[in-house]
C-alpha cells in the first residue's frame, strides 16, 4: 500500500483510474481465493476497516477530517469487502453443485451436508471432541438466508419459481448473477437435506 502512495497522491489521474488500480493490485491479493474462506465477525471487520483505509488514501481524507465512512464509499463507489466475498462463496457453490454427481467435488459437497445434518458416512465415523468451527456451508446457508430475492417474495418462493421456470434474474439489477446463484445454492441444500 505504500508503494501506491504516489499514485493516490497524484492530482493527474483521475478517481476512477485510482479505483481501478487498486482493484486490481490491491483487492484482487486481499481477495484471492475468498471464496473458500469461513469468515468470522473479527475477520470481517479487519477486513472491512482495511478497505476504508485504502478508500480513504486513495480520496486523501486524514482521519482529522471526521468524514463518515459511508460518505467515503458513496464517493468512490466500492461496496463492502463482505458482498465481494459472499457473491463470490455463492459462484463457486453454484458450480459446485451443478456439476455430475460423480465428480469428487460434488461428493465432498454432499458428505459436507450429510455431515452438517447429523449424518456421518458410516457408522464407525465420529467427530472432534468441542463445539465445531464454523464451516464453509454454514457460510452459505448465512448468505442464502441474508439475500432478498424480491420485494415481497420470500426465499422459498424464489425456488419454487426457480425450480417451476428455469434460471433468471431476480432483480433488474443483478447484473453478475448473485441472487440467482443463491437461490439455486438455497435449492440445493433444501434437496440435500
Amino acid at each position: 500500500m505504500a508503494s501506491l502512495s504516489k499514485i493516490w497522491r497524484d492530482k493527474c489521474l483521475s478517481l476512477t483510474i485510482k479505483i481501478r488500480t487498486y482493484k486490481a493490485l490491491i483487492l484482487s491479493t486481499l481477495l484471492y481465493a475468498a471464496e473458500t474462506w469461513t469468515v468470522r465477525a473479527e475477520d470481517a471487520r479487519i477486513l472491512e476497516s482495511f478497505h476504508m483505509k485504502c478508500q480513504c488514501q486513495i480520496l486523501g481524507i486524514r482521519w482529522q477530517d471526521r468524514i463518515r465512512n459511508a460518505e467515503v464509499t458513496i464517493q468512490t463507489g466500492l461496496p463492502p469487502v463482505i458482498d465481494h466475498i459472499v457473491k463470490c462463496r455463492n459462484a463457486i457453490f453454484g458450480h459446485i453443485a451443478r456439476m455430475p454427481s460423480n465428480v469428487p467435488v460434488h461428493q465432498a459437497l454432499s458428505c459436507q451436508v450429510d455431515l452438517s445434518l447429523g449424518r456421518p458416512p458410516d457408522r464407525s465415523w465420529k467427530h472432534r471432541p468441542g463445539h465445531p468451527p464454523k464451516r464453509w456451508l454454514d457460510q452459505i446457508r448465512e448468505d442464502s438466508q441474508r439475500s432478498q430475492p424480491m420485494c415481497g417474495e420470500t426465499l422459498s418462493d424464489a425456488v419454487i419459481m426457480e425450480r417451476r421456470n428455469g434460471p433468471r434474474r431476480l432483480c433488474a439489477n443483478d447484473d453478475d448473477g448473485l441472487l440467482q446463484n443463491t437461490v439455486y445454492a438455497a435449492a440445493v441444500v433444501h434437496d440435500m437435506t
